[in-house]
């Protein structure tokens, strides 16, 4: 895996050479003004001069507007959790490790982790054991129950959404253009979400934005469907009192546009839900009987439904482990 970064030359243009992106089906979703011809692998961005740079809030590229210069920078002093991309996708029999190679060696790193204001991300991964114990209300909602092996979550700095979006759908059509996307895969759900709720057991509990680098055993991903009147903060509030977590955060989705170019299931009535992420340190497996029970309890109190709720265990990155025990 080459992933050549910027290479910053003494006239003050920096070449950053190989820059590429994951096809965000959810980056696809938003307007963006069409890209104009480039020097061939080359993303060219001139800096200002020193004596402007404190005024400039943007530079420009032969794609259009990019942030840059003080708003590169200025992260106002604290690092929050404000979006998140969640892609979970399914690759076709016989290229499970081909696929799990491209993403981790590759599409991980150029197509999310080297863009502006993404600052953590963790893949994870759903064996056929894992998959047998999901379940919900409209389980086969994302067009199966047993549909999507492997899932990628990325974090995205607070009050910047719209600033990664625009930088990921110029690399992504760059991934297109350069042979750099993997055609033997489904995406099964990948969309946008934004951070609505932390529930956690204690101050000391890991913060939410730590949630992708501390080593958990095991993520949950559970759709919910609230009861008339529930918003996003009394699911919060309930889910914290009622289940002492060690760390569940909720997510509201980022719509998709009346004209997304995106052919995904399970989007209708998705406006009305919200995404909840629960990482623990066992694996899920472990103590997946209380999932149930605690659907049970969401629904007898009136707060709301559980959907589709899936577990998944962190992948191993530098190895092929798991690619043999997804089906």
């Amino acid at each position: 895996m080459v992933v050549p970064l910027g290479q910053v030359n003494l006239d003050g243009v920096v070449a950053a050479q190989g820059l590429s992106g994951e096809d965000h089906v959810a980056v696809e979703l938003r307007r963006h003004p069409q890209a104009e011809p480039r020097p061939e692998g080359h993303h060219w961005c001139r800096l200002p001069h020193r004596e402007d740079r404190h005024d400039a809030h943007e530079v420009l590229t032969g794609h259009g507007r990019i942030v840059g210069s003080r708003a590169m920078t200025d992260v106002g002093g604290e690092v929050r959790l404000g979006s998140m991309l969640f892609t979970l996708v399914e690759p076709h029999r016989g290229h499970e490790v081909a696929y799990n190679r491209w993403y981790e060696r590759d599409h991980f790193y150029a197509g999310c982790m080297v863009g502006p204001w993404l600052f953590a991300g963790r893949r994870f991964v759903a064996t056929r054991p894992l998959k047998d114990l999901r379940f919900g209300a409209d389980a086969d909602r994302f067009g199966g129950a047993a549909r999507g092996s492997y899932l990628a979550v990325y974090w995205i700095l607070d009050g910047r959404h719209d600033d990664h979006v625009e930088w990921a759908l110029r690399q992504v059509h760059w991934l297109h253009d350069h042979g750099r996307m993997f055609a033997e895969r489904d995406h099964v759900h990948t969309l946008m979400y934004r951070h609505a709720f932390t529930a956690a057991a204690g101050a000391d509990a890991v913060p939410a934005e730590l949630a992708l680098d501390h080593p958990f055993g095991g993520l949950t991903a559970t759709l919910v469907r609230p009861a008339a009147g529930v918003t996003a903060e009394q699911l919060g509030a309930y889910v914290a009192d009622t289940f002492r977590p060690e760390l569940e955060l909720g997510f509201t989705p980022v719509p998709l546009l009346p004209d997304a170019p995106v052919t995904q299931q399970g989007q209708d009535g998705l406006e009305d839900c919200l995404l909840n992420l629960s990482f623990t340190t066992a694996n899920p497996a472990s103590w997946w009987d209380e999932q149930r029970l605690a659907a049970d309890r969401l629904r007898a109190d009136g707060i709301g439904e559980m959907l589709w709720t899936a577990p998944f265990v962190p992948t191993i990155p530098g190895t092929d482990t798991y690619t043999d025990q997804l089906w």
